[in-house]
């Protein structure tokens, strides 16, 4: 027993002591920071981005690309941003993908690429009222903008155009050509838009040395555990795939019900999908995410992130209670839509 009592005592003080090192030596790899004050919105920026919002370009299919919408948000920023649209060659690719180009002094440097999209997903009507403000009002109060578009993507959008502006007007010269592309139609999956660029660039052979995507924000709340307001860098996208799960089962009147419906069996299905999840684990991009945000998490968090070895369960436990988190670790999978019946005296 006294044994026994010796070995636990020297084990736990070896595990202690591999957490201490483990700990200490998690040392910060963050860039230093050249200015750490939040940044000041110019009122104009806001106000344009504000209108830019309620032009409804919403991305349904590709039939049903609303031209007017489109054709007023080009409209309005050939004239909001008149300076940029002077020192820089614009080409319509489609029917409103936009790509500028801004001539660069060496022609020896590989042009690099910023990049956004024009289009916005519809609203569920059922939730339209759920909306602090409606949708595409673009309204601004209490240092906020509302409106679909404000963060996914508009906000790329407006603030490349402002920043580019500003450049402008100070007679600024890239000394790398620089590419700014807006597609039409990203978010039904950019056939009608960045693709054909891409193409485009194929055809020329055209290379370049760097893309800027639309990525995360700065926010609260973001990082299960982590009070502070973080900045997250995409350097990576996950892949997707959509099936179709279909059921055929002969019909009837509901007032003759069969002991199984073609609902409830594709009930079980959807039931039987997520009850079964694809296993967590630490993927290459969130290895570098923890090593950049372990050594500067509360106590915790980074007593967990340098100590992975023993404390990985409770990373998943407590990055799986939010979907934002579960999608770090896990391939995720979800039911987005569902037809069935058209009367409710009539099983499908």
């Amino acid at each position: 027993m006294k044994l026994f009592f010796r070995v636990s005592v020297v084990t736990l003080m070896v595990i202690f002591l591999v957490l201490a090192y483990n700990f200490m030596s998690f040392k910060t790899i963050q860039p230093e920071a050249l200015d750490q004050k939040p940044p000041t919105i110019d009122s104009l920026a806001a106000r344009h981005l504000s209108q830019a919002v309620q032009f409804k370009t919403i991305s349904h299919k590709v039939e049903m690309l609303d031209a007017k919408a489109l054709n007023g948000l080009l409209k309005f920023l050939e004239t909001t941003y008149p300076t940029f649209h002077q020192v820089a060659h614009k080409e319509t690719f489609s029917t409103h993908t936009l790509l500028y180009k801004w001539e660069g002094s060496d022609p020896s440097l590989k042009p690099i690429m910023y990049m956004g999209h024009l289009d916005v997903v519809p609203i569920e009507r059922a939730t339209e009222e759920q909306w602090v403000q409606p949708p595409f009002s673009g309204k601004v109060t209490d240092n906020f903008i509302y409106g679909r578009g404000t963060l996914d993507d508009k906000c790329t959008v407006i603030g490349l155009l402002e920043a580019a502006e500003i450049l402008a007007k100070e007679d600024f010269k890239p000394k790398r050509t620089i590419y700014i592309l807006f597609g039409q139609d990203e978010e039904i999956g950019g056939g009608q838009g960045s693709e054909i660029v891409a193409n485009h660039f194929r055809e020329e052979g055209l290379e370049l040395e760097l893309i800027w995507d639309e990525g995360t924000v700065i926010g609260k709340d973001l990082v299960p555990g982590m009070p502070n307001e973080v900045a997250l860098i995409g350097i990576a996208e996950k892949g997707y795939v959509s099936y179709n799960l279909t059921c055929q089962m002969p019909g009837g009147h509901s007032s003759m019900p069969p002991e199984n419906s073609a609902i409830s069996n594709l009930n079980r299905a959807l039931v039987a999908i997520a009850d079964n999840p694809f296993p967590y684990e630490i993927s290459k991009p969130v290895e570098g995410f923890i090593d950049y945000i372990g050594p500067v998490s509360p106590f915790l968090n980074k007593l967990a992130f340098s100590n992975r070895w023993l404390f990985e369960p409770l990373i998943f436990h407590s990055y799986a209670a939010t979907g934002g988190g579960r999608a770090l670790i896990q391939t995720s999978m979800s039911a987005t839509i569902v037809k069935a019946g058209v009367k409710d005296n009539v099983i499908p």
